[in-house]
């Protein structure tokens, strides 16, 4: 009996999906042949996870799916981020959002000043609108595992599906990025100096080097950044020499230039600026650097890589010629 309600139960589900009504479904599969091919396929993990989700509301999954909603969710995400990189240039808002970039996003949610309301509510409707992007496409794969569970033979939504899944933990690295790990920010060594961070891990500058004119480094920071051209600021003749120790015993040294950080498993340190202390005219040089370890990083890059092999195998599969025209498919009806 409870073999043959969750038979019926299934065939209805299957048929809504086929576009036939239960009634027809049940007619069209009463053999004993039928019900074990079925009850094979529910053993399959991918038509296990289409039952458990579609199972649900498949109404709310499809909404949730929906191609206007990744359009208009992207639409917001772009303007959420252009509006961001203005705020950044109005002198009220500069050092809030400064702030944010100058450490873990968590961190500064979890501990700086709310009195900037506007940033406050800007960061939680980028949060909230990456959100409902990263669900969006969970619920497309979803319906994507759903078609597969019907025809395991289609390549095109294989395909199509392996493209949901490298987005999704594309995205799923750039949300862990924001609270995982540690980022230290504007550290300013000279010369013999040191910083320490986690319980035992230090960096000590040996050596700054800078053979361009240093009239540049005496000028404010906005001026510096447009007078460091091609023609003034050559980024492999200035450079900082570092060493990275754990527990007082080194673990790696190297050269750091502006465009080179250094790299030491998941932990990177970056040259972001070159600095002159005019009150030390013997030793004026000083540079500014910025410590992040970010465990997801490699993750990111590989899945972003395979992304784009993914979109161009999907391209190449999907791309039909029809007379003298060319058309694109794409299965997103959903």
């Amino acid at each position: 009996a409870l073999e043959q309600g969750v038979f019926k139960g299934l065939m209805c589900f299957h048929g809504a999906h086929a576009g036939f009504s239960c009634a027809r479904q049940l007619e069209m599969a009463q053999s004993p042949a039928h019900v074990h091919g079925l009850f094979t396929r529910i053993g399959n993990p991918l038509a296990l996870i289409h039952a458990l989700i579609k199972g649900k509301d498949p109404v709310m999954m499809k909404r949730l799916a929906s191609i206007k909603l990744t359009f208009w969710n992207l639409i917001g995400l772009g303007l959420l981020l252009g509006s961001g990189a203005v705020l950044t240039t109005v002198k009220s808002h500069s050092k809030t959002m400064r702030a944010i970039s100058e450490q873990l996003p968590l961190d500064w949610f979890s501990f700086f000043p709310r009195d900037d309301g506007l940033v406050f509510t800007w960061f939680l409707l980028t949060c909230l609108t990456g959100g409902l992007l990263f669900i969006n496409i969970l619920c497309c794969m979803g319906l994507r595992l759903g078609v597969l569970v019907v025809n395991p033979r289609n390549l095109r939504q294989w395909l199509f599906l392996l493209i949901h899944t490298l987005f999704a933990v594309v995205m799923a690295c750039h949300g862990l990025s924001m609270a995982v790990g540690f980022k230290h920010s504007n550290i300013q060594l000279k010369p013999g100096q040191s910083f320490s961070f986690a319980p035992e891990d230090e960096i000590i500058v040996s050596e700054i080097v800078f053979k361009d004119n240093t009239d540049m480094l005496k000028a404010d920071y906005q001026t510096r950044r447009t007078l460091m051209t091609r023609n003034h600021f050559h980024p492999d003749q200035n450079y900082a020499r570092i060493t990275f120790t754990r527990k007082d015993q080194p673990m790696g040294s190297g050269t750091l230039t502006m465009l080179s950080p250094f790299t030491q498993g998941d932990l990177q340190i970056t040259l972001t600026d070159f600095l002159y202390d005019k009150d030390r005219p013997s030793d004026p040089l000083g540079v500014s650097l910025v410590v992040t370890k970010n465990p997801v990083v490699k993750v990111f890059f590989i899945s972003y890589v395979l992304l784009i092999f993914a979109l161009i195998l999907f391209a190449f599969f999907t791309w039909k010629p029809n007379h003298d025209e060319t058309r694109f498919i794409l299965p997103i009806k959903y």
